[in-house]
């Protein structure tokens, strides 16, 4: 039926009235006007019709931009765009709060890079002066003992004065007497320059007489010497050869160690046993070969013990080797008396 009236409508086909219920005749024009304003605007839908108030509806609802819903829709629009813009403006605020933050935390971390290599350095400083300060202590230390091993705790007596210290010794004397009251006493400079033309002026007998107390202070010294080692102990003596042998080995001196009184002899070894026998057969002997300097003869002999074969050099050490073991045996017995007249004197 419905299909039917549709056609109908297409057409403008009218068809003669049939004899119709009132009632159904009303329901049968409203299908009609229904079909032919679906089929002009659109609203038909599935295959059904549409009612009055719907397309009433619809008809509302497509009136856009006219009246008070377009209004509606206008202001709609305009809240949609304002949402959005305060959404995009909310969106560029966060990202630049990020940057900003990534910015300061870069930033920060910069910083904390620069704290970190100041730091660095500074401890490296630190390390570095640490160094210095271990190696000026050990320096300090080594000097400390060095000067300690070359340092003598004797008291040798005064060696005797030249003429010139004699005289000199003599003109300060007389300056000290000759100084009034209040009056300083010129430094030691200033009178050693004074000192000096004075010297060298110095004639004939005024000359000979400081040459004569310098000579006869000379010849009493070695007195003097001896005296004064004899009041050594052989512990005293051992601690300075010690501190002498030091100073030698550090170039400092060339003096020798001192003897104990009574102290037994180390032996010869055997290089020092056959130089004596070559220098005893004198310079014109084959070894040394007329050689006189003593650089050169202990090169020669040197050369020529060497050159010695073990049979040659077994006699040698054999000699060594006998006047060890007696130095052993005598060296024991000396120390055995020292102790015995340490408790006694004790």
């Amino acid at each position: 039926m419905a299909m039917m009236l549709r056609a109908l409508a297409r057409t403008g086909t009218t068809l003669a009235p049939a004899p119709v219920a009132p009632h159904r005749l009303a329901n049968i024009y409203t299908a009609v006007t229904a079909v032919r304003s679906s089929t002009a605007t659109g609203t038909w839908s599935h295959g059904r019709y549409l009612t009055s108030s719907r397309i009433a509806n619809e008809r509302a609802s497509s009136s856009i931009g006219s009246g008070q819903g377009g209004r509606a829709d206008k202001d709609k629009r305009l809240r949609d765009k304002e949402r959005e813009a305060k959404e995009k403006l909310k969106a560029k605020e966060l990202r630049t709060k990020e940057k900003e933050r990534k910015d300061k935390e870069k930033e920060k971390k910069q910083l904390q890079r620069v704290r970190d290599k100041e730091k660095r350095e500074k401890e490296k400083e630190k390390r570095v002066r640490d160094r210095e300060r271990a190696r000026a202590a050990r320096e300090k230390t080594k000097a400390t003992e060095t000067k300690s091993k070359t340092r003598s705790i004797l008291r040798l007596p005064k060696v005797p004065q030249n003429t010139w210290q004699i005289f000199l010794e003599e003109y300060i004397t007389e300056k000290k007497q000759q100084l009034g009251p209040g009056e300083k006493l010129p430094s030691v400079t200033v009178l050693t320059k004074d000192a000096v033309p004075r010297y060298r002026s110095l004639e004939g007998a005024e000359k000979q007489a400081l040459q004569d107390r310098y000579q006869a202070a000379r010849d009493a010294y070695p007195a003097i010497l001896d005296a004064w080692q004899k009041t050594l102990t052989p512990e005293m003596i051992r601690k300075e050869n010690v501190v002498r042998a030091n100073r030698r080995r550090l170039g400092l001196s060339r003096k020798r160690a001192l003897r104990i009184d009574g102290e037994p002899k180390k032996p010869l070894t055997p290089f020092f046993r056959f130089c004596n026998e070559i220098r005893a057969e004198g310079a014109n002997s084959s070894v040394l070969q007329g050689e006189t300097d003593i650089t050169k003869q202990s090169q020669l002999l040197a050369r020529a013990w060497k050159a010695l074969s073990l049979e040659e050099l077994k006699p040698y050490q054999d000699a060594y080797a006998g006047a060890q073991e007696q130095y052993k045996r005598d060296m024991a017995e000396w120390s055995a008396e020292q102790e015995r007249t340490a408790q006694l004197s004790a």
